[in-house]
């Protein structure tokens, strides 16, 4: 595992197709080009867990609409909550590779408001994978010496990270189903969902 010392690496490292584990608000995450499939397939076996959704990082809604079909009420809806810890799911378009998503027709993102994933988006023009850096099961990943501990036995060498120093423990993001009417719960975080139902209400969606 190589150590990553500013952004400037970790643009240059992503722009290489690389993996890099990298804070977010939530958690420590393996970040990657979600259209290279090669790094999603890595992103499983170091989690050592079958092939599942994974949720991605995108910079704007710009970028949300290349990768899935949005709806006016969805950004109305969405600019009271983003930049902040709530994965939207939504059908996906035909860019979006199917291992990404197990083969589902949808995808799961977020924007996120940490200040080093902001820096990135920048300079780079891709969705990052948003999985959080740990192995499946084991206990989520907020700082650099944890992931070390819990990947001690794991081969890294191609694998990099930025310290970012401890983070504060926060539970991953609230996780929401657009595609249903209403909205459907699929994991809670720190986003309450009564509150994102009654901003959803309030646009009387038909």
């Amino acid at each position: 595992m190589i150590l990553l010392n500013n952004v400037d690496d970790v643009v240059e490292q992503l722009n290489n197709n690389k993996i890099v584990v990298l804070p977010t608000e939530t958690c420590y995450i393996f970040a990657a080009n979600i259209f290279n499939e090669s790094l999603i397939y890595r992103i499983f076996e170091l989690k050592k867990r079958d092939k599942v959704p994974i949720g991605i990082l995108i910079k704007d809604f710009r970028m949300m609409k290349n990768i899935a079909f949005v709806e006016p009420w969805h950004i109305k809806l969405l600019e009271y909550f983003w930049p902040g810890p709530l994965s939207i799911v939504l059908k996906k378009t035909n860019i979006v590779p199917n291992i990404l998503t197990a083969g589902f027709d949808t995808v799961s993102m977020r924007i996120s408001p940490h200040e080093v994933i902001k820096n990135i988006f920048e300079f780079i023009d891709f969705p990052l994978t948003a999985t959080s850096a740990n192995i499946h099961g084991m206990p989520t990943i907020y700082s650099v010496d944890d992931f070390y501990d819990q990947f001690a036995k794991s081969n890294l060498k191609d694998i990099f990270i930025y310290n970012y120093g401890d983070l504060k423990k926060e539970s991953p993001s609230t996780i929401v189903d657009l595609t249903c009417t209403p909205p459907k719960l699929l994991r809670e975080g720190p986003i309450n969902f009564e509150l994102f139902m009654q901003k959803y209400s309030l646009l009387n969606i038909s």
